[in-house]
């Protein structure tokens, strides 16, 4: 276990280093400089600027400078909010989206499974094509969508629901469910694929020959084996819930990651726009990680496969 675990750890450290280069590069080749926006029209002061952040010297040398940076867990200063670094920006703004993400989460997770079981067990057929209805709408539709047809109906129309801010539970509502449609649904589709497979193994049909339950059965048995596909469906489904979504944040004014992200490429902010990148990656490897050793926890055999 430990050297999978060794192993998982190594490879996320070099997806964060490829991450970290493709993201410097990009932003190094991206046309006209951070302070094209700004109303700055001498040529010196705009050279002092550049000295400043290091913008003078040559690529890699920049690069060697960042990557010494971020090793001491420094992620660079803002171009365009003086004195303000991306660790305080994080450290300030990552409460707001993990709340958010964490109500999401909650919601993916309960109703995603109730589903996916109820569609796997009954045996009424107009039940079983409504949460597959659902299911598939679920998929296909972006979250921005619902969220725009929730300000349409419940605010613009009913006024019974607020769209910007997280400062009530009334708050988190619209966006909690924009975010959690689509993991809902690809959960229900996921959890009745893998139950309804299960149930129809040879060890299913041997447990209910020795006098257990219908109930025990699928406890005990079924969902047990089960669970395998969601657990690694849960660490992408945690990290993207709880790092936000840079449309919905935006679409709702949440001040959170996502919002303060969108705000960082408009404004040409590449300091934050990299620094974001870096610890949003950096938690998406983390929760994958995660993701892996549970699912290596609940089936051995992943372990021996990967040797």
């Amino acid at each position: 276990m430990i050297k999978y675990i060794l192993k998982r750890v190594a490879i996320g450290l070099a997806t964060l280093f490829i991450l970290t280069t493709v993201v410097f590069v990009l932003m190094k080749s991206l046309p006209g400089g951070p302070f094209d926006s700004e109303r700055v029209t001498d040529p010196r002061v705009i050279e002092i600027m550049e000295r400043a952040y290091n913008l003078d010297k040559p690529y890699h040398i920049q690069y060697l400078l960042y990557l010494r940076d971020l090793l001491q867990g420094n992620l660079g200063e803002s171009f365009k909010k003086s004195g303000i670094t991306v660790n305080s920006m994080i450290v300030r703004l990552t409460p707001t989206t993990m709340k958010l993400g964490l109500v999401a989460m909650v919601v993916s997770i309960v109703f995603g499974l109730t589903l996916g079981i109820i569609s796997a067990l009954t045996k009424k057929q107009w039940v079983r094509s409504i949460i597959v209805v659902f299911a598939t709408i679920g998929v296909s539709v972006p979250g921005f969508l619902l969220a725009l047809l929730m300000i349409y109906a419940f605010t613009v129309h009913l006024h019974i629901l607020p769209t910007m801010g997280l400062t009530s539970w009334k708050h988190y509502i619209m966006p909690s469910l924009a975010l959690s449609f689509s993991p809902v649904a690809y959960m229900t589709r996921m959890t009745r694929s893998s139950l309804s497979e299960v149930l129809r193994q040879d060890y299913i049909t041997m447990a209910r020959a020795t006098g257990l339950s219908k109930l025990d059965v699928i406890i005990r048995h079924a969902l047990k084996n089960a669970m395998l596909p969601i657990v690694t469906y849960l660490g992408p489904l945690i990290s993207g819930l709880l790092t936000g979504s840079f449309v919905v944040e935006t679409m709702f004014a949440i001040p959170g990651i996502g919002r303060e992200f969108v705000s960082a490429i408009t404004g040409r902010d590449y300091p934050v726009i990299m620094g974001l990148t870096i610890f949003i990656g950096a938690f998406v490897i983390v929760m994958n990680l995660v993701s892996d050793i549970a699912a290596a926890v609940v089936d051995p055999r992943i372990r021996l496969g990967s040797k």
